[in-house]
Order: C-alpha cells, then sequence, then structure tokens
C-alpha cells in the first residue's frame, strides 16, 4: 500500500496529529462552523446559501407565521422535503406540536375563539 506522507504522520502519530487538528479547530472555528451550517442546510433541505439569504431578506428576519420574533428555523414539508419559510423557534415548535396538520390547528383556533 502507498501512502502519502501525511497520511503516514497521521498514522504513526495519532496523539500529535490530534493537537494539530485541535489547534487547527480552535484557530479556524468560526470559519469551520459556518462551513458545516451550510453544508448541513444543503443536506437536508437542498438550500443554498444565496436561497437562504434571499428568503431572510423577504421575510425581513422575521418569522413568517408570527412575524414578530426572527426567524431562526427553515420550516419544511416532512413528507416531501419542500422548503416552505422561515419561522421562529416559538412557531416551528406550534406547527410541530399539531404535526403539521391544518384540521387540527383549525380546531384548535376554533377552541381558541370559542373561549
Amino acid at each position: 500500500m502507498n501512502l502519502s506522507p501525511q497520511k503516514k504522520y497521521r498514522l504513526n502519530n495519532p496523539e500529535k496529529y490530534k493537537e494539530i487538528q485541535r489547534k487547527h479547530y480552535h484557530k479556524h472555528k468560526e470559519k469551520i462552523l459556518e462551513r458545516k451550517k451550510w453544508y448541513r442546510f444543503k443536506k437536508k433541505y437542498g438550500l443554498e446559501r444565496e436561497q437562504y439569504e434571499q428568503m431572510m431578506q423577504m421575510q425581513e428576519g422575521l418569522c413568517g407565521i408570527c412575524g414578530d420574533r426572527e426567524a431562526e428555523v427553515v420550516d419544511h414539508n416532512h413528507n416531501t422535503g419542500e422548503v416552505r419559510m422561515l419561522l421562529c423557534q416559538n412557531c416551528n415548535r406550534g406547527l410541530g406540536h399539531f404535526n403539521d396538520d391544518p384540521v387540527l390547528m383549525r380546531a384548535a383556533a376554533n377552541y381558541l375563539e370559542e373561549q
């Protein structure tokens, strides 16, 4: 097996290599986390950074439901994977508690209006 010098070093010096990785991570933590965020958005939602930023701009940074709080969450259809809007944590959790079921949500709204 023909290994590159880097791979040989890593295999022969695992503790030193871990220390090098740790230092690199702490030095570049913000960039690494930012890159991971956009990779996750692309993988999970099929959403590019530019698309996300466009949605955020269209919603003026606010939740697509209440319009009061900062949009922090990408809401998507769990069956189709289609991205719907950006929501605040509270509204996103509310949809989740109602299993994204509009009939159930309307029943809850009717209940509140009748009380």
